[in-house]
């Protein structure tokens, strides 16, 4: 997941949410595992907010080096 940006987490909870797409199908369609589909799937709404808030500050830092 680390490699994912915030907006394709988004899209692939999104997709999950729905239903119409099977885990793989998603998967393909992001180029991801379906494990990390399965793990970004599993994500409570503040488990999300959480990383969510991590990555932000994680690019803060990069853009300040």
């Amino acid at each position: 997941m680390a490699g994912l940006d915030i907006a394709t987490i988004r899209k692939i909870r999104r997709a999950v949410e729905t239903g119409k797409k099977t885990q793989k199908e998603i998967a393909e369609k992001y180029g991801v595992s379906v494990s990390t589909v399965r793990r970004i799937a599993k994500m409570t709404a503040k488990e999300f907010e959480t990383y969510v808030q991590r990555k932000k500050e994680q690019q803060k830092k990069k853009k300040k080096k």
